[in-house]
């Protein structure tokens, strides 16, 4: 919490820090499986880019950031789970327009998470269509999430894992996810990049192992429809790996079980993840493409 690693319960947040008050600020989310972290380079890339879209200056170089990731999995005894990080512009009496001199209020938090061992990985999930009613700059992540509350909140209500969020008929992402389809043919879709969906780094990775298994990818929009004629449909996040979907609106995908394009990706993911490989230059540059 600004610089002190202490125990969580002593841990607090001014009244007037304005992302408790205005949401202003972002966050990332980096997994670690055996206290390795998975792709930190693209995290903390898009970590740069969320804080650069919003104008958050940040005295922090990219060892800074490695470091206080590295003091905060040694700090506690979880071997697989999430370090949080989260970033505000600062604290300030209320006021939309914030001054030029605040001090940006950092805070990083582990938490475990089931991850490489999660069952869901083997029985898969059910999912809700919920509306997508966010904001145009999704692409930032930001920490104003009330929509995404609201849509999983909905999901939760009607049974289901996790919303696929729609507008206008076309699929647009998860709740906190990436959605992927496979069609009749083996071809895996997913969105393109842009303002209307987050470009998750786990969605990249999958994109790329994808390509070294020799699994023909079109990152193009999906119609509603289309969705619901898919063979297979997954999901893909820091918290969720890569998560089959075996049942949308109660309606079955894939006989209600994990297809085999699914099965195989998320097996490449594991190895990858459990690897402790976080060589991700590759991935880096994707966040240029969303400015």
């Amino acid at each position: 919490m600004d610089g002190r690693y202490l125990p969580i319960e002593e841990a607090r947040i001014p009244i007037f820090d304005r992302g408790l008050n205005l949401g202003d600020g972002i966050y990332e989310v980096t997994a670690f499986v055996g206290r390795r972290m998975v792709d930190f380079d693209a995290h903390l890339s898009r970590l740069r880019s969320s804080l650069e879209h919003i104008d958050i200056k940040v005295d922090l170089g990219d060892a800074d950031w490695q470091a206080i990731h590295h003091q905060l999995i040694d700090a506690n005894t979880i071997e697989t789970g999430t370090v949080y990080i989260q970033v505000t512009r600062g604290v300030m009496e209320r006021d939309f327009v914030p001054t030029k001199d605040l001090s940006p209020t950092i805070l990083g938090i582990v938490q475990p998470k089931l991850l490489d061992s999660d069952p869901r990985l083997d029985s898969g999930i059910s999912a809700a269509l919920v509306e997508d009613l966010r904001w145009k700059r999704r692409d930032i992540k930001s920490t104003s999430l009330l929509a995404q509350v609201l849509a999983k909140s909905r999901a939760h209500a009607l049974g289901a894992g996790e919303a696929i969020l729609h507008e206008g008929g076309i699929v647009t992402e998860g709740g906190s996810t990436t959605v992927f389809g496979v069609d009749r043919d083996g071809v895996v879709w997913t969105h393109p990049l842009g303002p209307t969906i987050l470009p998750g780094i786990t969605r990249k990775r999958v994109i790329a192992l994808a390509e070294e298994l020799g699994l023909p990818v079109k990152e193009e929009p999906m119609t509603v429809s289309a969705l619901r004629q898919m063979s297979e449909v997954f999901l893909t996040g820091a918290t969720f790996f890569v998560i089959p979907v075996v049942e949308i609106d109660t309606q079955p995908v894939a006989d209600r079980k994990p297809g085999a394009v699914t099965l195989r990706l998320q097996k490449a993911y594991l190895d990858f993840a459990r690897s402790g490989d976080t060589a991700t230059n590759v991935l880096t540059g994707d966040f240029e493409r969303t400015r």
